[in-house]
């Protein structure tokens, strides 16, 4: 590599192996996003903290204070990262609560007596579940 800078300064001229040695800038550019792609998936875990204790602050209630419950009493105490386990445990609670909140929120449900007292209940004991017009 050496030899390659010294001709070239003598010369004036690049060598051919200067130019199979630089990097295209469509080659630069998918590095950079592997790059980016590999911090962000590294550090999944800690996006998916802030997530969810981000959901209980904005939406908070009693079934969303498992969020920070489980991020600061369980997943910030393991010595590494937590078990897959706790990642499915996680996600299967988040789809049993859209799961809900969406049965809640169709049109059917207006026409028995207990709709009225069932969203006066999820408002005012602050449950977490919101129920739209749908």
């Amino acid at each position: 590599m050496i030899k390659d800078i010294e001709e070239e300064i003598k010369t004036g001229q690049p060598t051919e192996k200067h130019y199979l040695k630089q990097v295209k800038p469509a080659r630069l550019f998918y590095m950079t996003l592997q790059l980016f792609k590999n911090m962000v998936m590294c550090n999944f875990g800690y996006i998916a903290y802030i997530c969810m204790i981000l959901t209980a602050v904005i939406n908070p209630g009693i079934l969303t204070l498992i969020y920070p419950l489980s991020v600061f009493g369980y997943a910030l105490f393991e010595e590494t990262r937590p078990p897959p386990r706790y990642w499915f445990f996680m996600m299967g609670y988040t789809q049993l609560l859209l799961i809900i909140e969406f049965l809640l929120s169709l049109n059917f449900w207006k026409s028995y007596d207990f709709y009225a007292d069932l969203t006066t209940f999820l408002s005012k004991y602050y449950i977490g579940l919101f129920v739209t017009e749908g």
